[in-house]
């Protein structure tokens, strides 16, 4: 296990001087420029690199804070060149591609989630940018578009960090607080009971933000209504595996049991009675009103 240990910790470090050689490639960046992050002189940085000497952590994280970088990214030398250039040149926008390309999901979903951690996780907020190499700029405009892979990822890490289901809930259920004043908000209010809001959003306006699923509305009774959510062609014949996960129906779970606010009603419960996560065909969601 020791020298497990030993060559695991010169794989790192020989990862970290190659993604500085990388970076400073990227950016047109000369010895003297990293030496002056780190806080060192040029030839001890030359010699250091030179040797494949050690880096603490915290010379590490000066080099992971100037180029936008989660430290992760620099111990696995595994990092989108592209958008650390374009941070470098001033342009804050960029997208991994595996997140602009085939973008059927508008960014509303992910924004009311980084909201709720901005609200209730403040200090974790910057790792979350930093690690999929995103900044706030990526998310001014709810109406934008984004592969799900992020809704994913981002939901994904968040486990990872301990979060709860309980948490996805509420992530979902943080959607009302986001969107109450927004024209989107306050067009949903005038709806007089619960049962036909849910219907307009899913049969009339569910297309206009997701295209990665079909959605249906049923009504089953005077207190229960019925959401079947079927993947749609399109993106069935983009994705690599499957579209979303158990987590993000977490989050949808909560995003619906948010929708009769609006209209200052509230639902009893929400039952994911089938998944495509779990084999079936579609996703439907039980209303218990």
């Amino acid at each position: 296990m020791h020298n497990q240990d030993h060559l695991n910790h010169i794989n790192h470090n020989k990862n970290i001087w190659n993604s500085i050689s990388e970076i400073q490639n990227i950016c047109g960046l000369i010895d003297y420029d990293i030496a002056e992050v780190l806080g060192i002189s040029t030839d001890e940085f030359k010699s250091r690199k030179y040797r494949n000497c050690d880096l603490s952590t915290f010379e590490v994280l000066k080099i992971s804070q100037k180029f936008h970088l989660d430290i992760h990214h620099l111990y696995n030398n595994q990092f989108d060149k592209k958008i650390v250039e374009d941070r470098f040149n001033g342009v804050n926008s960029t997208m991994a591609s595996r997140y602009s390309e085939n973008p059927f999901s508008k960014k509303r979903t992910q924004m009311n989630i980084l909201s709720y951690i901005e609200d209730n996780f403040y200090t974790l907020l910057d790792s979350c940018y930093k690690r999929f190499q995103l900044n706030e700029d990526c998310f001014k405009n709810q109406d934008e578009s984004i592969n799900i892979k992020f809704l994913e990822d981002l939901c994904n890490y968040l486990a990872h960090r301990g979060f709860s289901s309980e948490d996805f809930y509420k992530m979902g259920l943080h959607s009302y607080e986001v969107n109450k004043d927004s024209p989107f908000g306050k067009s949903l209010s005038h709806f007089k009971n619960v049962s036909d809001l849910f219907s307009f959003i899913t049969e009339e306006f569910s297309h206009k933000y997701d295209l990665n699923f079909d959605y249906k509305y049923r009504k089953l009774s005077s207190r229960e209504i019925l959401i079947e959510e079927t993947p749609t062609k399109l993106a069935q014949e983009v994705a690599r595996g499957n579209i979303g996960n158990e987590l993000t129906t977490l989050v949808k779970t909560g995003v619906m049991a948010s929708i009769p606010s609006y209209i200052e009603q509230e639902v009893s419960d929400i039952e994911v009675i089938k998944s495509i996560h779990r084999g079936d065909s579609t996703t439907e969601f039980l209303i218990h009103l």
